[in-house]
């Protein structure tokens, strides 16, 4: 509704006026208050009743005088009926129906109340809770009407207000208005209301000893102290640029004329400025009577101004005088300038007043105890709050911050994390905590953790939630201290529950959150969905390249697990996974492939192929690296596998020791891709004639690269042999991975085959055949055999066949095979090897038979071999 639509209160307050305009006296009589107090009260009254019933105004008692009220607007939604209240009322004056020129938008406002008296009006207005709309119509309003209204409230408001406070407060009031008006009124109005200014203060500051017994001796320190603090803040004000003109400001033009922006003022500052010189002389003659023991009673007088006493901000308002008039020659040479410098010599400044207060004082401040505080006083006080260090293990401060999470951010968190980082360092140094003592005291940390970063993260956009990771990572928090709750581990099962193989569906939020609560838990366990499938690989990288700077500390600790994982070692994608996470420097900086993450199914074979679709980023992308990092990635991850290799040779897991070695000799074609890649690229780019900076960079990055095989060599020959001296399996190591073209292979392996399970067994066949030494090892077991007077020994060579069939079978898949006779023969010439007590019909096995038994897998037809 706009203020000056027709409504019930309209309706139901000028009922009521007329009622009392009919049957106890006309309100267009009443020409001065003095002899009319009775009446001018019973019409605010009857007003009052009216706007507490519409829920417009409430009242409560005088905070000083006992036996009176004070009326005031129920809220900012009550001030838009109040304005067109007073709009009715001042319409309806007797001035005002004198010029008979209404603005369109009002004119059906005339006659809605009874006519009345300018004093009627300004009574109403006063007692009513309609001293804001007031001060509206003051500064806003029309000259031709709102000019009069200062002489008005000039001659009637200390019979109105008896209370010099009150009064004051009103007088300091109008003089802010007056400066708004100023601004828009033209020359000849503006020079007459800062004449009328003039007379205000003259009339209604007790600015004087004489004036100033009025009040006794307590009070009169007081009112000095609000005359200073509310005079400053006028010449402030008039110091300064007007204020916009508010929205409302056109409910205010009740008249056609052209008094209002009609004429440009040509002397505006100098208008001003001879407004400010009033201003300056009224403060001279209240600090004339300001006594040495007066300004130090302002130190224990609280002001409006939270944490300041009235000393303390009319020192800090006499500060801000100085700066605004440093360039006005004429105002900076008034008497009172002088005395205010040795005011403003005293200034604090808000942060100043902040690091004053104590702990205790600071938290009632910020919790709101002295009062409502604006967002940049609750910014300050935080930021004073966490300058202080106890307020990270203190519940009481913990619950403050809480509060106001709202205002925090990555600013406050970084402050947190680095006096905890601070905390482990000392820790460190204590050497006497035992182990139970450190997790005591680090939980001093979770409630600050829990009730203040969780929720600051929580709120953050994702690029402020990657830097929280990644500073928690990089100043060692992560493991250190508990950033989990008891709903962490089920909403980390919900997320990996709903992946569904698809890198694009991945959602990268929710996977931020479980990495808030358990990184470590969160990587590895992607990472071993990765292990099992292409899909999940892609999905594994799409995420790491995401977050890239949070991702790179979890790299290291992956592949760790993963080589010492006898699960997922035989997982079905094992192999491509454990080869990408050796290139991860290079992915992470940003290796593109046709899906931009290295897709499982093409990375190993395009690399053992050397079938380049893989570019290398030559320039410094997501995470750039350096020969350092390089270097000691790569030997991290080797450290990784040469500790699953340790782990698996004690434990005599011979199949887990093969795939461990058979990624190494991915790793060894991986190294020659990278070099062979860079090398094309480096071609390529020259080709298409490329910048020299970037060719420099590129071959910073390849020239890097040559490195890689050496380090690996190095690496490897030294934790290699250690391994194969010191192991009791090392004749196995030998003689299935390092050693299988000795010319002793077949009786080596003849003692080997001879204590193996099926499995080991099934990868000796393997690597005889692939020496063409099957021939004679078989022919060696059948010997053997038939030394071998035992019920048990035909149930052995089957054992024993069955096996070296399963061996033929992964050297089909793997090799370029002969002509299908060719294999016949072969097969046959093994079954013809058989012992005397387990020989087989050669006629029957037939090539078909073999081929057909290989091709389709029907290991049953083995037993009729």
């Amino acid at each position: 509704m706009h203020s000056l639509d027709n409504c019930e209160v309209f309706a139901q307050m000028g009922d009521t006026l007329k009622r009392f305009d009919s049957e106890s006296k006309k309100l267009n009589t009443f020409l001065y208050l003095s002899g009319d107090d009775e009446h001018i009260a019973k019409i605010c009254n009857l007003v009052c009743k009216v706007l507490m019933e519409h829920d417009l105004v409430v009242q409560r008692p005088h905070d000083k005088m006992k036996n009176e009220v004070v009326t005031e607007p129920t809220g900012a939604d009550a001030m838009n009926y109040l304005r067109g209240v007073l709009a009715v009322l001042i319409i309806n004056t007797t001035d005002c129906l004198k010029q008979k020129s209404y603005n369109p938008d009002c004119v059906h406002l005339v006659g809605q109340v009874p006519p009345m008296s300018t004093v009627v009006a300004i009574s109403i207005a006063l007692k009513c809770g309609l001293q804001q709309p007031l001060k509206e119509f003051l500064a806003y309003g029309q000259s031709c009407v709102a000019r009069q209204y200062y002489d008005y409230l000039n001659e009637n408001v200390s019979k109105l207000v008896s209370n010099q406070f009150d009064a004051l407060s009103l007088l300091t009031g109008f003089l802010t208005s007056a400066r708004q008006a100023i601004a828009h009124y033209n020359q000849t109005s503006a020079n007459e209301l800062v004449d009328q200014t003039a007379r205000l203060l003259q009339r209604q500051l007790l600015d004087s000893s004489d004036r100033l017994r009025v009040l006794s001796p307590s009070p009169r320190k007081r009112y000095l102290a609000l005359a200073m603090n509310q005079l400053l803040d006028v010449l402030l004000a008039a110091l300064q640029q007007p204020a916009e003109k508010p929205q409302y400001w056109t409910i205010y033009n009740f008249m056609i004329c052209d008094e209002t922006d009609s004429i440009k003022q040509e002397n505006t500052e100098s208008l001003m400025d001879r407004y400010s010189s009033i201003l300056m002389d009224a403060l001279q003659r209240v600090l004339q009577l300001v006594t040495v023991d007066t300004f130090m009673t302002w130190l224990e007088l609280p002001s409006s101004q939270l944490l300041y006493s009235y000393q303390e901000v009319i020192c800090c308002q006499s500060a801000a005088v100085l700066n605004l008039i440093r360039n006005k020659p004429e105002l900076a040479q008034h008497l009172i300038c002088g005395q205010l410098k040795t005011f403003a010599g005293a200034a604090k400044s808000f942060k100043e007043r902040l690091t004053e207060l104590s702990l205790r004082e600071l938290l009632r401040f910020l919790d709101g105890d002295n009062g409502e505080i604006t967002e940049a006083q609750t910014l300050a006080g935080l930021e004073e709050l966490f300058q202080r260090p106890i307020c990270f293990v203190s519940d009481e401060c913990v619950d403050t911050m809480s509060k106001h999470v709202q205002f925090l951010g990555f600013e406050h968190i970084t402050l947190i994390f680095n006096h905890m980082a601070e905390y482990l360092a000392e820790e460190a140094e204590d050497t006497s905590l035992s182990l139970e003592e450190k997790k005591q005291q680090r939980s001093q940390y979770n409630p600050v953790l829990r009730q203040v970063v969780q929720l600051i993260f929580i709120r953050s956009d994702v690029d402020v939630k990657q830097k929280i990771l990644e500073l928690r990572d990089e100043l060692g928090l992560t493991t250190a201290f508990t950033f989990s709750n008891r709903a962490s581990n089920s909403r980390r099962v919900l997320f990996f529950n709903r992946l569904d193989g698809q890198p694009e569906r991945a959602h990268l939020l929710e996977f931020l959150y479980i990495c808030y609560e358990d990184a470590q838990m969160s990587w590895q366990t992607l990472a071993d969905l990765g292990m099992t499938h292409s899909r999940f690989m892609d999905i594994f990288w799409n995420l790491a390249c995401q977050l890239t700077p949070h991702a790179i500390h979890y790299m290291k600790s992956t592949a760790d697990s993963l080589f010492k994982d006898e699960y997922v070692l035989t997982r079905p994608n094992s192999f491509d996974f454990l080869l990408s996470l050796y290139a991860y420097p290079l992915i992470l900086n940003g290796m593109k492939t046709g899906l931009h993450t290295p897709s499982s199914r093409s990375f190993r074979e395009r690399v053992n192929n050397n079938l380049c679709n893989y570019n290398l980023n030559l320039q410094p992308g997501a995470r750039p690296y350096s020969v350092e990092q390089l270097k000691a990635a790569q030997s991290a991850y080797l450290e990784a596998l040469a500790t699953g290799l340790a782990k698996f040779t004690e434990l005599n897991h011979t199949h887990l020791i093969e795939r461990i070695l058979h990624t190494l000799l991915n790793v060894e074609s991986a190294d020659k891709y990278i070099q062979t890649n860079g090398k094309e690229q480096i071609d390529q780019m020259i080709e298409d004639n490329a910048s020299a900076d970037c060719l420099k960079e590129a071959r910073t990055y390849v020239e890097m690269h040559v490195h890689l095989i050496q380090w690996r060599k190095n690496k490897l020959i030294q934790k290699m042999q250690a391994l194969v001296d010191t192991s009791a399996q090392s004749e196995r190591w030998k003689m299935t991975n390092i050693l299988s073209t000795d010319r002793d292979f077949a009786d080596k392996c003849m003692g080997l085959i001879m204590q193996s399970s099926a499995i080991e067994a099934t990868n000796l066949f393997f690597k005889s055949i692939e020496n063409k030494t099957d021939v004679t090892l078989m022919a060696e077991i059948s010997r053997q055999i038939d030394l071998c007077d035992a019920p048990q020994a035909k149930a052995a060579y089957r054992f024993f066949f069955r096996n070296y069939m399963y061996g033929f079978m992964r050297y089909m898949e793997k090799a370029t095979l002969p002509k299908c006779d060719r294999l016949a023969d072969h097969v046959r010439g093994i079954v013809a090897l058989a012992p005397k007590k387990c020989r087989f019909d050669h006629e029957a096995i037939t090539a078909r038979m073999i081929l057909n038994m290989l091709v389709a897998k029907n290991l049953q037809g083995l037993d009729r071999i």
